[in-house]
């Protein structure tokens, strides 16, 4: 396998004709999936064609759920029912409805439906290409996942790792609410919320599940193994807990598949010392369990990573780095939209490079103020700012840091407009960063601050 660099992306059309290359090799997928996204093919970009990428997103995940059971051995028939996905699908439609809202509420509020698709065809590309699926942990153990079942895992992973957004969304609109109101006079504002059934048992065995791990119980004095136990890890527990407190979208959107889907409502699990899991059904805990955890990590950065063959990593960096085509409600408002590149530097088992290109439409760049320009300027160096500090913040010192073998580096160049502006970090190890703010001029930003 030879890894591909200097990847660039600014539009979906070369990731859709890249998939649709080898979209007869992938085995989750049938025919009724290959067709609809086949629909999209010559499209500019896949938010003009909503309706096309619903009916994709449910065929692409109701097939990988179907392939995943389709390879559980205990599973003798196999129906093709995909129970659970028609509520789950009428929720995402709601969530279209509804999302032009957000774009109200949060400044830098992007699309949650086409990213979802773009960070699958994305990822799909890079993982295929230079890491390999059959290279992505668990790896080298009794409970061998195939590379096909680690295929259709990252489908439901990609696919479904926003779809608790809206949730998330819905407590920020008491601010805009209550500030409204406070203007008419009203004092006493009661505040938009959700409870139950949400909040509830469900929730709490969803939390108990992501936070889980295999203990491999053996016979003593021997080698043998006699079954296997879960056991709740106390640190992922508690940072899980903490996220969901905050409605933290990635634990909503594993919550909401544990709650909907009766794929993951039958995932093995024991409270019971004395009931061992065989073979089979820890097998299938650890697939679950890994869609799961991996979803619900990616917006939670208490969790940290040591490995980039990870389902957890992938889909953090994957996501980060799907920025091209997502409008913020400022260049709705203020000017033309900006472009977004991304460029694949490196990505392979322990090495990730990307940049992320900011650039002017020629015409804001001729009737552009001043003030305006030096706002735009503002903008990517705080994008830039946040970003950075995420990254510093999940690569932290942490136990077991010293098998961390992960080198991060991620850039950013400002071209909107005048003088070019570049922002780097590279993270090898905690104590051994870089952050380095230059223009091509090699003028040194001197209020950096991160």
């Amino acid at each position: 396998m030879k890894e591909i660099k200097n990847l660039i992306v600014n539009d979906d059309v070369d990731l859709i004709k890249n998939f649709l290359k080898i979209i007869d090799e992938i085995k989750y997928i049938r025919e009724d999936a290959k067709k609809a996204i086949k629909e999209i093919k010559h499209d500019y970009s896949i938010n003009v064609q909503n309706e096309v990428l619903l009916k994709s997103w449910k065929l692409l995940l109701g097939d990988a759920i179907i392939y995943l059971k389709s390879q559980d051995e205990r599973e003798i028939i196999n129906d093709d029912m995909r129970l659970g996905l028609g509520q789950l699908c009428n929720y995402i439609k709601e969530f279209k409805t509804f999302e032009p809202i957000f774009y109200g509420i949060h400044k830098n509020y992007r699309d949650h439906i086409e990213h979802v698709f773009r960070t699958f065809l994305l990822g799909d590309y890079l993982i295929r290409n230079n890491i390999g699926y059959e290279n992505i942990s668990p790896v080298d153990t009794d409970l061998k996942i195939s590379k096909e079942e680690k295929e259709a895992m990252w489908c439901i992973i990609a696919l479904c790792h926003d779809i608790g957004y809206p949730l998330q969304g819905f407590q920020d609109l008491n601010d805009p609410i209550r500030n409204i109101l406070k203007s008419f006079g009203c004092t006493t504002v009661s505040e938009f919320g959700y409870g139950s059934p949400l909040f509830s048992n469900t929730s709490d065995f969803a939390l108990k599940f992501m936070s889980s791990k295999l203990y491999e119980v053996k016979e003593p004095d021997k080698e043998i193994t006699i079954g296997y136990l879960t056991h709740i890890q106390p640190k992922y527990y508690q940072k899980y807990s903490s996220a969901f407190s905050k409605y933290n979208h990635g634990v909503l959107s594993a919550i909401l598949l544990m709650k909907d889907l009766v794929y993951f409502k039958e995932s093995d699990y024991t409270f019971d010392d004395y009931k061992y899991l065989d073979k089979k059904d820890a097998r299938q805990f650890l697939i679950r369990r890994n869609i799961i955890r991996a979803i619900a990590s990616h917006s939670c950065n208490d969790i940290y990573y040591l490995k980039c063959n990870e389902f957890n990593f992938l889909i953090k960096v994957i996501d980060e780095m799907q920025e091209w085509g997502r409008p913020r409600l400022i260049d709705i408002i203020d000017r033309e939209e900006s472009i977004n590149k991304l460029k694949v530097d490196v990505f392979n088992n322990n090495h990730v490079k990307y940049t992320i290109t900011f650039e002017g439409e020629e015409k804001f760049i001729k009737r552009a103020t001043e003030k305006e320009k030096k706002k735009v300027k503002e903008e990517v160096k705080t994008y830039f700012a946040t970003k950075c500090g995420e990254w510093l913040n999940v690569l932290r010192s942490a136990v077991d840091g010293g098998k961390r073998d992960l080198l991060m580096e991620f850039v950013v160049i400002d071209k909107i407009p005048q003088e070019e502006i570049t922002y780097s970090l590279y993270h090898k190890k905690p104590n051994d960063f870089k952050i380095e703010p230059k223009t091509i001029r090699n003028e040194i930003l001197r209020d950096w601050t991160i």
